[in-house]
């Protein structure tokens, strides 16, 4: 059963499936391949493929910048982490497809308006000191790009469109990265 949209801007019609409200054409992401970890694990294979086809150098690391490798991963993933619990105790997902009914403005969103893609290039960047590989490190300038690309740019375009000037104070006082 379809409804329309409780946003007048938009054109998108939503429907009920599992119980849940779903996008049935046009949100910010229809599908599972517009995700993070799925633009990540792009970024990084390609990053690793074009490392290996144009024998990049290893990384020069010494043991203490590899434990600092460690840290930026834990530390990026802390971050991806905070974001999800932020949607979850807003009663948001970030799966594709799903209506935005609030804007999260809190905890992590505070100081991000992207804090999961942030943080997976702080983790990215930290896997690219710890394994000493140039690839990981074209990697995450890959998944900027490319997260900017599919993911950002749509799905700021998206929040526009449903919360209007609330989105855009939010967009002029919180940075899109940090």
């Amino acid at each position: 059963m379809a409804t329309r949209s409780p946003y007048p801007a938009s054109r998108v019609r939503i429907r009920q499936i599992d119980g849940r409200r779903r996008f049935h054409h046009c949100a910010a992401h229809n599908s599972e391949l517009e995700r993070p970890e799925f633009v990540l694990g792009l970024a990084a294979a390609l990053g690793l493929i074009l490392g290996s086809a144009f024998e990049l150098p290893d990384v020069s690391v010494g043991y203490g910048l590899r434990i600092v490798g460690f840290a930026l991963v834990v530390g990026g993933l802390t971050i991806v982490y905070a974001g999800y619990r932020e949607l979850a105790n807003a009663g948001q997902t970030p799966a594709p497809g799903y209506a935005t009914t609030r804007l999260v403005t809190e905890g992590i969103f505070r100081y991000s308006r992207n804090p999961l893609c942030f943080g997976y290039i702080i983790a990215l960047a930290g896997a690219g000191l710890f394994f000493k590989s140039t690839g990981l490190f074209v990697a995450v300038l890959l998944f900027a790009v490319l997260a900017t690309w599919a993911l950002i740019r749509s799905e700021e375009a998206y929040l526009e469109q449903v919360f209007g000037e609330d989105y855009r104070c939010y967009a002029r006082t919180v940075r899109r990265w940090v």
